[in-house]
């Protein structure tokens, strides 16, 4: 039986099944196996360089076991383009520079640990109010905007340009009625 324990959990003791899914249904799966054979991916990416440096500088970036996952993942896939799109605690810009690279786009949210920038890491601890912000580095871009809280976004697929974005208009809360009261529970 494979089984995966993380202290400090209402149910300590669980699975670990990694999914690539579409429109509900499973594509592709891997279980997670403590002590598995497998180990992470090594990917070779352009070393980051402000512009007017020249040369062709190569660097090895090791991406963590759970994201060597989704590259895995992606390349049971038949071959063709994609656009992964994963949750905060799979994304970083190394996972989604790589994913490029091997010719998958990617989007997801990111949390401020990930290697994100810091300006945009600090904008969300301090939970300034802006409407957005981004900012693109090594072919990924990283935006933050704000939401009920800051959010923050990396993506290869989307600019962070104006005509990139959607307004919306939000319903303000009722001013009368049942669910305007407070409620006990």
């Amino acid at each position: 039986m494979i089984r995966q324990i993380v202290k400090n959990k209402s149910t300590p003791v669980g699975f670990k099944i990694y999914v690539i899914a579409q429109h509900g249904f499973f594509l592709r799966w891997l279980w997670h196996v403590k002590a598995s054979p497998y180990t992470a991916v090594i990917v070779k990416l352009p070393l980051p360089h402000e512009k007017g440096e020249k040369g062709n500088l190569k660097a090895t970036v090791a991406l963590s076991n759970t994201q060597s996952d989704i590259i895995h993942l992606c390349n049971l896939l038949p071959k063709q383009t994609y656009h992964v799109f994963t949750d905060d605690l799979f994304s970083s810009p190394n996972l989604f520079r790589a994913l490029r690279e091997v010719g998958y786009g990617a989007t997801g949210t990111a949390r401020p640990n990930c290697g994100i920038r810091k300006e945009l890491k600090e904008a969300k601890e301090r939970n300034k109010a802006w409407k957005s912000s981004s900012l693109q580095c090594n072919e990924v871009m990283q935006i933050a905007w704000k939401d009920s809280n800051s959010v923050l976004f990396l993506s290869t697929v989307h600019t962070g340009a104006n005509n990139d974005r959607i307004r919306k208009k939000r319903k303000s809360p009722a001013k009368k009625g049942r669910k305007s009261e407070s409620q006990q529970i």
